[in-house]
């Protein structure tokens, strides 16, 4: 069992903090607290995870009293690299939720506390720790199977941005969330997935941002039927307030697109493509990594995680089932290994090194945070051409 090395604060009581912290206790580890701004959402949010654990609204007093020795950040992005600078000046290993924040100057400050703490730092960009990713995919790079790699194409579509009036909460909010609500968010999965497998640097990059739906609407009021539904806006259009998305409070990409060179640690460019959309209809977290290979290529699909196509030059096509998942996961070989899976594989991961110590932990936040430094970067150039509008 996982000893007390993940006693973990979870910060943030939204969709990653009610995500992250089942998985905390699946893993052996411990939620000794939550900080909330709401004292009542946090008791609820600790019923059947740990309901003795106190709840703090203040978030330094919650690092001072908890006794936790990593501090699981799932905040909106812009309190990211302040949170995770003060947890990591008291000693704190960091668990970040992605980005590491809203500027590329704060992940770069965030980068250099977390290295000079000499703490472990991991960011939750969960999708790379699949096992059909990190261990069959990444056994074909490194064993050079099919050659070396000669192109990357991967892409991020889903539909659920399709109805204008969808509650997409604080995301599009710049001064909340940073540029690009979509290259922000589906963009830092793609870049992060591939430089966790293929190392390196990018290079050469070019993007576009493309806006389709240039007005949405926000609910501002709270407003249901007697059956406890949300009324659309179609419905209850007084409960909606306009938001213009062409202005700059707001981030209005809708669907981009980029390309680039990926100098990977094996010393040479492979040219790569990404695609992003959350108006593409029937694609519900549709995120797709092809590799091609000098004899071979090899495609994942997020919505089909446990499998990998491999197409060899000669003809064969094999189709990869994910084996058992390593260590207390345990999830049996024909039983899916789903997005709860791969964040619980993080936190062992995170676990397993900081139980290393030393230049295993300095070795695993490097490439982690150095990743991830990399991809603010990206979307830093990606965000800052014009939003071009199209379908009007």
């Amino acid at each position: 069992m996982v000893a007390s090395s993940l006693d973990v604060l979870i910060v943030g009581t939204g969709m990653m903090g009610n995500l992250v912290g089942p998985q905390v206790r699946r893993v052996g580890g411990n939620v000794v607290g939550v900080v909330s701004r709401d004292a009542e959402r946090g008791t609820a949010f600790l019923d059947g995870i740990n309901e003795a654990a106190p709840v703090w609204t203040d978030y330094e007093t919650a690092l001072d009293e908890s006794g936790a020795s990593v501090v699981a950040v799932l905040t909106p992005n812009q309190y990211h690299a302040e949170q995770g600078i003060l947890a990591a000046q008291r000693g704190k290993h960091v668990f970040m939720e992605k980005p590491l924040a809203t500027t590329v100057a704060d992940a770069e400050a965030f980068f250099s506390a977390v290295t000079r703490a000499g703490v472990a730092a991991e960011i939750n960009s969960q999708y790379r720790y699949h096992e059909t990713l990190d261990g069959a995919l990444s056994g074909i790079i490194v064993s050079g199977e099919l050659g070396n790699p000669t192109f990357i194409d991967t892409a991020y579509l889903q539909d659920w941005q399709m109805d204008p009036s969808a509650a997409i909460g604080w995301r599009p909010i710049v001064e909340i969330a940073g540029k690009g609500k979509l290259v922000g968010d589906l963009g830092a999965h793609c870049l992060q997935t591939m430089l966790h497998l293929f190392g390196g640097d990018i290079t050469d990059f070019s993007g576009k941002m493309f806006n389709v739906f240039p007005v949405r609407y926000s609910l501002t009021e709270a407003g249901t039927f007697p059956d406890g539904t949300v009324p659309s806006y179609a419905e209850r259009p007084d409960l909606y307030t306009q938001m213009d998305m062409l202005s700059a409070q707001y981030s209005g990409d809708d669907m981009a697109t980029a390309q680039g060179m990926l100098r990977i640690a094996a010393g040479y460019d492979v040219p790569f493509r990404v695609a992003l959309s959350q108006v593409d209809a029937g694609h519900k977290n549709d995120f797709t990594l092809d590799v091609t290979f000098e004899r071979g290529k090899v495609r994942w699909s997020q919505e089909h995680p446990n499998q990998l196509y491999i197409a060899r030059a000669d003809g064969q096509v094999t189709i990869y089932e994910r084996g058992s998942a390593p260590g207390i996961v345990g999830t049996p070989p024909g039983h899916p290994q789903g997005y709860g899976d791969a964040i619980a594989l993080e936190l062992l991961r995170m676990h397993d090194v900081i139980g290393e110590g030393g230049d295993a932990i300095r070795a695993y936040t490097q490439r982690n945070i150095g990743d991830a430094v990399k991809v603010m970067k990206v979307l830093d150039a990606w965000t800052s051409g014009p939003l071009v509008c199209v379908g009007r």
